[in-house]
């Protein structure tokens, strides 16, 4: 059972990340940001549900992917996710931009 759980987190958090544009890469830098030991191949484990999500790590995904935690499994309301779409993929352009920014 956990690890079904732990896939279909993996799963959203995927899904989540490919909506907004963000690659592995530039979703764990900003985690690193947040304190976490995240590295791309961490992402990848995630994503795939190999490695289960802290609590603390949930909330800062939930966060950059502007969604509810709840959202990840699969237990959110679909007005909470559809409803603020919108608003969440014009702030995490704007992020994503300033990301690149970054990265020269």
């Amino acid at each position: 059972m956990t690890m079904e759980i732990d896939a279909i987190i993996g799963e959203k958090i995927l899904e989540r990340r490919r909506l907004i544009g963000l690659s592995q890469d530039q979703l764990a830098k900003a985690m690193r940001e947040r304190g976490h030991a995240w590295r791309q191949n961490t992402q990848s484990k995630v994503e795939v549900g190999e490695r289960p999500v802290k609590l603390s790590e949930a909330r800062d995904l939930a966060d950059l992917l502007m969604c509810p935690m709840d959202y990840f499994t699969g237990t959110a309301p679909a007005n909470d996710v559809d409803g603020g779409l919108t608003l969440a993929i014009e702030h995490l352009l704007a992020y994503r931009a300033n990301m690149r920014e970054m990265a020269f």
